[in-house]
């Protein structure tokens, strides 16, 4: 009998340590085909015209001897067409340090992530600006690690860092927050926008989907239509610790559905045929991290908010 515990347990140590390893090892960042999908909306000053940017790593270039891939803003392409790009900057890699070189700043390369950070670990930065065209200026500012977790995604772990500030950063993909990958050096809206990662896709696999339009990584702009009747979207409380609740503007004769994703577009939650404005979710099926409530009416038009799961 003790040589059979011996056995069973010396099974448990090794698959238990090759997971270990396995959910240990890390995962580089891209230096080609893969393409941000960044919509904003603001609900305030122009709900019908939501936009969009889309970036894209196409190719690579020497610069001082050092290999950069080259990055792109993308003009109504999904499929990372040079043609319909500009060239704003390079993107590298070096010992998980990721840097970008603007090309309105080429002096300087700017420390985008470090994948090496620890818990409690704070993360500088000395840019604040714009990309690719308006000279940007100096304004130091810090971020903190509030803790690193991992994620499944295409049967690979990845580190995930939680920041004080929510910002998620995901080993071999960047921030799924704001504008994505540029969102740590970003200037933020002061204007009412809301902007989202729609979706991050590398080559034919999507690596992050968080739609604000539609449960797609791409799709039209006019998803929503024309509202005369806007519907509003609360979630509470948020961050989440246990029951939540969803509530909305509940137009009568109108039926919804509600769905909700995790940041790699799986969907976890769904009910429909919703005459209601008000629902209660317990949480208890819902593991830790980000997730997004998408909510449809029966014209098609698609809501959303973004919820935490601690």
């Amino acid at each position: 009998m003790k040589s059979l515990n011996h056995f069973i347990l010396t099974i448990f140590l090794v698959v238990f340590s090759h997971e270990t390893i396995k959910s240990q090892t890390y995962v580089p960042f891209p230096n080609s085909g893969i393409i941000w999908n960044i919509i904003t909306t603001n609900d305030t000053f122009d709900p019908h015209s939501p936009y969009k940017n889309r970036y894209g790593l196409i190719g690579d270039t020497l610069i001082n001897d050092t290999l950069y891939s080259k990055l792109y803003v993308l003009e109504n392409d999904t499929n990372l067409n040079i043609i319909n790009g500009s060239y704003v900057g390079a993107i590298r890699e070096n010992n998980k340090h990721v840097y970008y070189k603007d090309i309105s700043f080429p002096t300087k390369d700017i420390l985008l992530y470090d994948f090496s950070l620890q818990q409690g670990d704070t993360m500088y930065y000395d840019y604040y600006g714009f990309l690719g065209n308006i000279e940007p200026y100096i304004n130091s500012h810090f971020n903190v690690v509030a803790n690193i977790d991992s994620i499944l995604i295409n049967n690979k772990y990845r580190k995930r860092f939680n920041f004080e500030n929510s910002d998620i950063w995901i080993e071999g993909i960047g921030s799924i927050f704001g504008q994505g990958l540029i969102h740590p050096i970003a200037q933020y809206p002061l204007n009412g926008d809301v902007v989202t990662v729609a979706c991050i896709k590398h080559n034919d696999t999507i690596l992050h989907l968080g739609n604000p339009l539609c449960d797609k990584c791409f799709c039209s702009l006019n998803i929503r239509g024309i509202e005369n009747n806007k519907v509003r979207l609360y979630v509470f409380p948020n961050p989440v610790t246990s029951v939540f609740n969803i509530r909305f503007d509940y137009i009568e004769r109108e039926v919804y559905n509600l769905s909700i994703i995790d940041c790699v577009g799986k969907k976890v939650f769904s009910k429909i045929n919703i005459k209601k404005g008000n629902i209660s979710i317990n949480k208890e099926n819902l593991n830790s991290g980000l997730y997004f409530i998408i909510l449809k009416d029966d014209k098609g038009r698609v809501y959303s908010e973004k919820i935490i799961i601690e």
